[in-house]
Order: C-alpha cells, then structure tokens, then sequence
C-alpha cells in the first residue's frame, strides 16, 4: 500500500546465513523506508 494510489508495494530481501551480508549494505532502503513510514502510518490510519 504505498504511492498515491496504494497500488505500490515494497519487497526486501533477507538471507538465513548472517555472514551473507557485509557492514554498509541495505542501509539505502532501510533508510527510505524510514523517510515513508510516518505518511504511511498516517495514511493508513485515516483510511481504517
């Protein structure tokens, strides 16, 4: 449910194995998620 119509959404990859993934990486969506989550919240909100 994100974008202005809710028709977007969003897909974020893990791994099982912790060594996987190296210091640094992810950081880029973790902290787009961050500037979106408080007008989603939001909107999610007046749309209950």
């Amino acid at each position: 449910m994100l974008g202005d119509a809710g028709k977007l959404g969003m897909v974020i990859f893990s791994h099982r194995d912790t060594q996987y993934y190296q210091p640094g990486m992810g950081t880029v969506i973790l902290n787009q998620l961050a500037l979106m989550l408080p007008t989603l919240l939001e909107h999610w909100i007046e749309r209950a």
